[in-house]
């Protein structure tokens, strides 16, 4: 095992590997890259069309100012990519939001044609919530979908979980040259294989990890470095045609030893699984603790002993990914848990809902380590949203339902006690039938919240996390 200046976990590579290859330092972040034009840019690392793909482009305008944002969509190659939106495809598309409008579009790209893959990138005049969501039919119907955040920072280096069927996409923003390394490793740290490929400015690539390096079966984590800051998507396909997108995996320059989850289910045809990886060069303690909607303590059952709270002590490169065992026909029970760890480490959780017996949806649950005041997502009457109060004070919330056009057409308000936790149907909750938009929430204390992809249940995917900063102004 090697260790490197910054105290990071690095297995396998001897010194001459390190070199301009395993840096994980955090001076690496970028800020977002502001234009002459003034635009502010960020970036989607994967798109699919063709081979039962479509792909959803979402915008949603929160400020009180109109936003336009310029699109551009790139091929695996660099070149430009021509996407159908309804009539003729374009590789390049401007929309201009009002105040409070917001785009949810699918892409009409013929679904038995071949597969086209690619990423894009765009440039707002202000900021704005963009996402993609690409979706899988098979003879017609979804059977999977997963959302990709858009970043402002591209970065050089990531990890997440991963096993064999992992897909991990990855783009070239820069003007440079990228070598880019995959390196995978087993839940108890030792690295397993690695492989190094060049990527041209521009280009994009996409690979599921056990064909790109020869391995058939394994659990743990990866971990991708570039020579060049790129941006990167990870995909969880371990119940394929069921998928869903992993966290983020970039490391943070403020990572943070609190991690909040604000969401879970167990029963009613749900599972949850916890995932931990220690990229740290020391033993990480995480202890955790499971919340009902009370916020009373929740009894989790994983194997043979249910617990409401348990200690995990990880050594250097080491991970955890365990699905619960409740028993899927009792009741559902839904809650929301916080994680207090000795160093910083990626920590996630997966909500997976079976069919008889076999994965119908999952979702991935980011972990938070700052509460907020202030949320902004996509919506529509299916969405759900799950929040929760992790502070010692009462929380007033307020939910907004707004409409594309920017209309406000619902809002209700909800006290939430320390430690409560709540989930939902959008439409259920504000007395909306049909609607397709987005939704604020507002708290008078900082909280935690979770909103979710429902439009094609029991499809489902986690939205791009929607908190903002208290300061932001909304429409």
């Amino acid at each position: 095992m090697a260790v490197n200046a910054t105290g990071i976990y690095v297995a396998g590579f001897t010194e001459g590997d390190l070199q301009g290859q395993i840096s994980f330092g955090f001076q690496d972040a970028f800020v977002a890259k502001i234009e002459s034009s003034g635009s502010v840019y960020s970036y989607l690392p994967h798109l699919a069309l063709g081979g039962g793909w479509q792909t959803t482009i979402t915008y949603v305008n929160y400020s009180p100012q109109t936003v336009t944002c310029e699109t551009t969509f790139y091929s695996d190659s660099g070149a430009p990519l021509s996407v159908p939106f309804g009539g003729v495809a374009a590789s390049s598309r401007t929309d201009t939001l009002g105040p409070g409008r917001s785009i949810h579009q699918e892409s009409t790209a013929d679904l038995s044609a071949p597969e086209t893959r690619g990423w894009a990138k765009v440039g707002c005049s202000g900021p704005i919530k963009a996402s993609l969501l690409f979706r899988f039919y098979q003879q017609g119907k979804p059977t999977g979908e997963a959302s990709v955040n858009s970043t402002t920072n591209p970065a050089t280096e990531f990890i997440t979980f991963a096993d064999q069927n992992t897909g991990v996409a990855y783009a070239n923003p820069s003007t440079q040259t990228a070598q880019i390394t995959f390196a995978a490793f087993s839940s108890s740290g030792t690295i397993l294989g690695s492989k190094s490929v060049s990527l041209s400015p521009g280009a994009h690539g996409a690979s599921n990890l056990g064909p790109l390096l020869g391995l058939s079966n394994f659990s743990g984590w990866v971990d991708i470095v570039s020579t060049v800051p790129i941006v990167s998507l990870s995909l969880n396909a371990e119940a394929f045609p069921v998928f869903s997108s992993l966290p983020p995996g970039e490391l943070a320059s403020s990572a943070g030893l609190t991690f909040y989850f604000p969401h879970l289910a167990l029963g009613g045809g749900w599972q949850t699984t916890l995932t931990y990886i220690n990229y740290f060069a020391q033993t990480v303690t995480c202890t955790t603790t499971f919340y009902s909607d009370t916020g009373a303590l929740l009894l989790v059952p994983f194997g043979s002993v249910a617990v409401s709270t348990r200690t995990d002590a990880i050594a250097a490169g080491n991970s955890i990914h365990q699905e619960s065992t409740a028993d899927l026909n009792a009741p559902e029970t839904r809650g929301w848990a916080k994680a207090v760890c000795s160093a910083p480490i990626k920590a996630s959780l997966l909500f997976r809902f079976y069919q008889q017996g076999k994965p119908a949806g999952e979702a991935g649950v980011n972990a938070m380590t700052v509460p907020t005041t202030k949320f902004v997502t996509f919506a529509d009457q299916n969405t759900g949203v799950a929040y929760a109060n992790p502070s010692s004070q009462s929380a007033e919330l307020t939910f907004t339902a707004i409409s594309s056009t920017g209309a406000k057409l619902a809002s209700k308000n909800l006290p939430l006690l320390p430690g409560e936790h709540g989930a939902a149907n959008v439409g259920a909750f504000l007395g909306i039938s049909n609607f397709s938009g987005s939704i604020q929430i507002i708290s008078s204390v900082p909280i935690i919240s979770l909103s979710l992809n429902a439009e094609a249940f029991p499809v489902v995917s986690s939205l791009p996390p929607g908190d903002l900063d208290g300061s932001t102004g909304l429409f």
